[in-house]
C-alpha cells in the first residue's frame, strides 16, 4: 500500500521527504519516521502519525495524500480507500512487523 500510494513523493528525493523527512523506501525508513519523531507506534494505530494522516484524523493541511486541487490536477492526491486504511491500521495494531 505504501509503495503504491506513497513512494512517488516519499522516496529518498521526493517532495514528501523534503517536506517531512519521511521516506517509505523500505521498512527501516518507515520505522525511522520523520524529522519530528516516529510515524509508526507499533501496537497503536491511533498513536501513529502515519495512520492519522492517511485516515483523515489530522488537520487537512497535513492529510496524506495531499488533498488539494493542484495535487488532484497532477493525478495524485486521491485518498486511500477504507480497506487500505483498515489494513494499515491492522498492521500497526498487530505490531508493525517487517512482513
Amino acid at each position: 500500500i505504501l509503495e503504491v500510494a506513497c513512494l512517488e513523493c516519499h522516496n529518498n528525493t521526493g517532495e514528501g521527504v523534503a517536506a517531512s523527512g519521511f521516506s517509505v523506501v523500505d521498512y527501516a525508513a518507515v520505522m525511522k519516521g520523520t524529522e519530528l519523531g516516529p510515524a509508526v507506534i507499533p501496537g497503536s494505530s491511533m498513536s501513529s502519525t502515519l495512520y492519522r494522516v492517511i485516515a483523515g484524523k489530522t488537520d487537512p493541511e497535513i492529510r496524506m495524500p495531499p488533498h488539494h486541487e493542484e495535487s488532484w490536477a497532477e493525478g495524485r492526491g486521491a485518498p486511500l480507500g477504507d480497506e487500505e486504511i483498515e489494513k494499515l491500521a491492522a498492521w500497526i495494531d498487530q505490531g508493525a512487523k517487517n512482513n
